[in-house]
């Protein structure tokens, strides 16, 4: 905490400051010394107007830093408090820490899993694995083995995963930073996830200010003491050139951005299959139809809907239309299932074949309204769309080309599996060749692995998580998306951004958002830099000339903060250019936020102008009162 609010407080243009407010406290300390009582007050004014400047900046950058919280402290959040385990016969409670290999480990609805276990004994066990592999629905755990893949094998349970029903039990084979939420935490913590895009930028223009700043305040200083000025007037000039060099109001034109997604209009939750054939039901039956068909014909049992039946089960069938059909023809016996029969989905006692087929309903699931347009006009501005995804490698295929958003000659679908056998060279060469590319049922080493593959091949990349094995990802992306709704609080600590919404269409306006921010910055900016050389120009002219000076260094910081600020800001609001969507990605190597162009444009050109007109002010109004005189 110390060396970060050190590195605030003394980073950016806060040590020129810092520099040029020591050297007025010299400066003043100096002339108090020479000229006692009669000294002016000028520079201790200044130091403590720089040093006030500094802090107010260090401040409020800490605060915005701090407001992100520790990754790893999210891990923590995630550890179960106590665990039941069974040693010597008997059924105990343990503290997590105390579980150790060898232990069974007992687990009910609502228990978080309190290390990876390997399950011999299951009763209806389901637990909740989406924050580990993504997969939404509950996760059906037996003793049998499914998968050479742990993650994806029925007789392994993750640490910290939640069981949502059932009982089971279990043998602990791994613990603490050994099991694959531990690894995932501490992969997490190796990935260095380095500046933003735009603090890349803003450090490089620290550097040419930096460097101009010193460099010509270095220089006036030796031409003061070679031209015969005291130690005390050489000082002056120095920290009137760099304090005319820094933008001081400069963070707060970077920071002052306002930018809110609105939320999509929202009708209805739940599982997303039901909702629709409620929405047929009631095109169908009209408003009120379904109420009276479910007092005529009410649910009496539920069988729901997973992997391995296909089906799903009702006082009438759903599920896939193939596999229903196998079960039809079987109408109930009343006298067998009288209107009071207790149905057991649990162990059923009614039949499940040879069921009666009466119609069949078919459904789309498309994407979210909105995404194939913002996927489109990604393409149209030049970013490439990877998918990553849960499913097997047949459902990107059947799912995403039948949704119109891969093109088969330009697109390619790899496998987890398959990506295990690709070299980094050879992925480079995919990620560089393919302009879609969909990535199915990676691990989160993988996922780390496919974005440096881009960012080796020149990519500013933007990632999207919401899961704990996002979080590598997420964290050395060059902006890491976090979902603020189903997202897990490691992912959200471990990203730069949060997606209040969780659309891939407020994505899409960010990224519209971020190319006006720095379209105007870069406006921002070269209007803050062309004062620097009318600021200048009389400290130059009054040590080579001897014109007497024109400013003084508590007017030209006036100028920075009251008059040069406010104008600055504003341009920080002006609306985007209608094609800002239809440009190319610039290139982070040519296309900078301060470049050679903007330089010679705000200080050889508008700053010039200004400059002159200064000048003219400047000495018109001293022949005027000459006249006057005369």
């Amino acid at each position: 905490m110390q060396e970060r609010s050190y590195k605030k407080a003394t980073g950016g243009f806060n040590m020129l400051l810092w520099v040029a407010s020591v050297a007025s406290l010299v400066g003043y300390i100096m002339e108090k010394q020479e000229y006692g009582e009669e000294t002016k007050a000028d520079n201790l004014y200044l130091a403590i107007t720089l040093a006030t400047v500094v802090t107010i900046t260090g401040l409020f950058s800490f605060y915005q830093e701090a407001k992100s919280g520790n990754i790893m402290s999210s891990f923590a959040n995630m550890i179960p408090s106590m665990a039941h385990v069974i040693r010597d016969g008997r059924l105990i409670d343990v503290k997590v820490e105390d579980v150790v290999l060898g232990d069974i480990v007992e687990i009910s609805g609502g228990d978080k899993v309190p290390a990876d276990i390997r399950i011999f004994q299951a009763r209806g066990l389901k637990v909740d694995n989406s924050s580990l592999t993504g997969e939404s629905e509950p996760q059906t755990r037996s003793p049998e083995f499914t998968h050479n893949n742990p993650l994806e094998s029925k007789n392994v349970a993750m640490f910290s995963t939640n069981v949502l029903e059932g009982t089971g039990r279990g043998i602990v084979i791994l613990t603490a930073d050994h099991t694959v939420v531990g690894r995932i935490a501490a992969l997490t913590a190796q990935v260095s996830s380095g500046p933003s895009p735009i603090a890349k930028e803003i450090y490089h223009f620290i550097h040419i200010i930096t460097f101009v700043a010193l460099g010509v305040g270095v220089t006036f200083f030796v031409l003061s003491i070679i031209y015969g000025y005291t130690m005390i007037q050489a000082l002056i000039f120095f920290m009137g050139i760099v304090v005319a060099n820094v933008p001081e109001g400069i963070v707060a034109t970077v920071t002052n951005e306002d930018f809110s997604v609105p939320l999509p209009r929202r009708e209805v939750s739940g599982d997303a299959s039901e909702t629709a054939i409620m929405k047929y039901c009631e095109l169908i039956l009209g408003n009120g139809g379904t109420q009276k068909m479910r007092d005529k014909k009410p649910k009496v049992a539920e069988i729901p809907f997973n992997s391995t039946n296909k089906y799903q089960a009702y006082e009438t069938l759903g599920g896939f239309g193939e596999r229903v059909l196998g079960f039809c023809d079987l109408e109930m016996d009343p006298e067998k299932f009288p209107q009071n029969y207790v149905f057991d989905t649990e162990n059923p006692n009614f039949p499940l074949t040879n069921l009666r087929f009466l119609g069949l309903m078919s459904m789309i699931d498309p994407p979210r309204p909105g995404v194939p347009q913002a996927v489109q006009l990604c393409q149209s501005a030049g970013i490439k769309v990877t998918e990553l995804i849960e499913d097997d490698e047949e459902a990107p295929e059947n799912e995403t080309f039948g949704k119109g958003r891969l093109q088969a000659t330009k697109a390619i679908i790899i496998h987890g599996e398959q990506l295990k056998q690709i070299s980094g060279s050879t992925l480079k060469e995919i990620v560089s060749h393919y302009q879609q590319v969909v990535f199915a049922r990676t691990s989160p080493a993988q996922k780390l692995q496919i974005v440096e593959a881009y960012q080796l091949t020149n990519n500013v990349v933007g990632v999207t998580g919401d899961g704990v094995n996002d979080a590598p990802a997420l964290r050395k992306a060059d902006i890491g998306i976090a979902m603020g709704i189903a997202g897990t609080d490691v992912s959200k600590q471990a990203a730069d951004m949060i997606l209040l919404n969780d659309n891939f269409a407020s994505i899409v306006t960010g990224v519209e958002e971020g190319r006006l921010i720095f379209d105007n910055l870069k406006k921002s900016i070269a209007y803050t830099l062309t004062s620097n050389i009318p600021e200048i120009a009389p400290f130059m002219c009054y040590v080579l000339l001897g014109i007497p000076l024109p400013l003084s260094l508590v007017a030209i910081l006036m100028i920075d903060l009251g008059t040069d600020l406010w104008p600055a800001i504003s341009l920080a609001y002006e609306v985007p250019e209608t094609d800002i969507m239809q440009r190319p990605p610039r290139n982070p190597e040519y296309d900078r936020l301060v470049n050679t162009r903007l330089v010679l444009f705000s200080y050889l050109q508008v700053g010039v102008f200004q400059m002159y007109a200064g000048f003219v002010t400047y000495f018109g109004k001293i022949l005027a009162q000459i006249s006057l005189d005369k």
